[in-house]
């Protein structure tokens, strides 16, 4: 009877253990998702920006272009 309740302690404590882990993963995952979900965020602002930007410099190169040929 001992050494079932004894086996019955040990497994007890190996699965709080292994919950105590998973938990922690679990934690450890949100915040790297957080992170990750901020990073993607900012890239997409940044590309935005170069595409304003790129967009910007070819039509003002269109217009240079065009009035240099009316010459």
């Amino acid at each position: 009877m001992m050494r079932n309740r004894e086996s019955a302690l040990r497994s007890r404590a190996r699965k709080r253990a292994y919950v105590q882990e998973l938990e922690k993963e679990v934690r450890r995952l949100v915040n790297e998702n957080l992170k990750l979900k901020r990073q993607c965020k900012q890239l997409k602002l940044d590309m935005a920006a170069l595409v304003r930007q790129s967009s910007s410099k070819s039509s003002s190169h269109i217009r240079r272009t065009s009035s240099s040929t009316q010459l």
